[in-house]
């Protein structure tokens, strides 16, 4: 009987490389597998011993090309990239990233494969001197611990003492601006500058808060079209708006023509949006039916683009208190917290910011100032998401085109703070000022 194995073509060896050095999901699984001597290729080789270092000192993979050249040129300089692969090392850089990233699990499972072979052949050779020693309890554990080799769930512990140089390197690395702070920039710098991680926070769930009418979807779209400018990839689902009407509300905020006068001034708005799309990253906004849409309806829709290569920043949901959960359950609490606890794992697991929204309760709405005891239904949101933030604004506020935004619950900065901001709704601009901070 011939022996099975495991090869991979050069085909598969650049989709491999392509999936650990792009693919988060599969890195997670396949982390520990994944290794340079299994390739025949010397140059894929330093380009996953790259990916590798990468991953375990930031747990993220190098999908963004301006951290890969820094990542390059730090290895070329120290001479781990030797000088005669250079080049044949860039020209890999240039197949890997126009692979396409379909069927990870497949390759996942294969490469799996591929390495508990390795595991159980290397084990037969050790295997042999080990028999001629009578060693048989040691062969014994030789099979076991191959035998076990296997995709990795993506679940370990984090030895605090030993990673500490990895943290300091990981610091020293963001005050020198190589690698950039683990949030999503809003383009408004005094606000960025209050944010823990200077922007929306990746991994994270941000919300905003207010009652009825008060701008909360005003809001969360401003974000997510300021964003978009500035070259990252945005999903945004409404689920109360259409996308006509949302898209007619972008149009306005980017030309700065009121929406009243869109159908006036059709040619000044097409040439403002169009100059700016330039620049621009992916803004794809879909609408679907509120309380039929579920968290894992949205996560497909993330899969899908990851599917096709495609890296989500940003996911805007409009909004999470109408969505509905995977599972319904005759506990209203336990379904929002459902929804809640789904789309926050959806930023978790696909390295995404999530932007949304959620009512104040009929006693917030009285007050000046939302805190987090006045969120509609449900304290648990408070307890899900990492940042909440209320928009309040007096009647006298409203007319003169002001709001206050309250920082009513923070998981990972100081709270209750009170940013004050100029608006202009006939544009649907959230902020075009800030005017104070305290």
């Amino acid at each position: 009987m011939s022996e099975v194995t495991y090869e991979f073509t050069e085909d598969f060896q650049l989709k491999i490389a392509a999936l650990q050095m792009r693919h988060l999901q599969f890195a997670k699984k396949t982390k520990t597998l994944v290794q340079p001597d299994y390739f025949e290729d010397p140059a894929v080789g330093c380009l996953i011993e790259l990916a590798n270092r990468h991953f375990e000192v930031y747990e993220s993979v190098l999908s963004d090309t301006s951290v890969l050249k820094e990542e390059l040129h730090s290895a070329i300089s120290s001479q781990r990239i030797p000088k005669k692969l250079v080049e044949d090392v860039k020209d890999r850089v240039r197949k890997i990233y126009k692979a396409d990233l379909q069927d990870h699990e497949y390759y996942a499972d294969q490469v799996s494969k591929f390495a508990r072979h390795a595991a159980i052949r290397d084990a037969i050779e050790r295997s042999v001197d080990l028999h001629e020693k009578g060693d048989f309890d040691s062969i014994m554990e030789l099979f076991e611990s191959a035998s076990k080799v296997g995709k990795s769930i993506g679940v370990e512990a984090y030895d605090f003492f030993e990673k500490s140089s990895d943290r300091f390197k990981r610091r020293v690395d963001i005050a020198e601006g190589k690698i950039k702070p683990n949030g999503i920039p809003t383009g408004i710098r005094q606000f960025d500058n209050l944010l823990h991680h200077k922007g929306l926070g990746i991994k994270e769930l941000t919300v905003f808060m207010a009652g009825a009418k008060r701008g909360k979807t005003m809001a969360i779209w401003d974000f997510a079209q300021r964003i978009a400018l500035q070259g990252y990839n945005v999903v945004g689902v409404s689920l109360e708006v259409s996308k006509e009407i949302i898209s007619d509300r972008i149009d306005s905020n980017i030309s700065g023509v009121p929406m009243a006068e869109l159908s006036k001034k059709m040619k000044m708005t097409l040439d403002e949006v169009k100059k700016v799309s330039e620049r621009a990253g992916k803004f794809d906004i879909y609408e679907f039916p509120a309380s039929t849409f579920r968290p894992m309806d949205l996560e497909r829709i993330i899969e899908d683009y990851e599917a096709r290569g495609e890296k989500v920043d940003l996911l805007v949901v409009d909004y999470l208190d109408i969505m509905a959960p995977d599972r319904w359950m005759n506990d209203k609490q336990e379904n929002s917290k459902n929804i809640w606890t789904g789309v926050r794992d959806i930023a978790k697991v696909h390295d995404l910011a999530v932007l949304s929204a959620t009512q104040t309760n009929r006693e917030g709405m009285k007050r000046t100032v939302a805190d987090d005891t006045d969120v509609s239904d449900d304290i648990n949101k408070i307890r899900i998401a990492d940042l909440v933030i209320s928009i309040n604004a007096t009647e006298d506020e409203l007319a003169a085109g002001e709001s206050r935004l309250f920082f009513a619950a923070s998981r990972n900065q100081r709270g209750k703070m009170t940013v004050r901001v100029k608006n202009n709704l006939e544009c649907q601009q959230f902020i075009t000022e800030v005017l104070e901070i305290t």
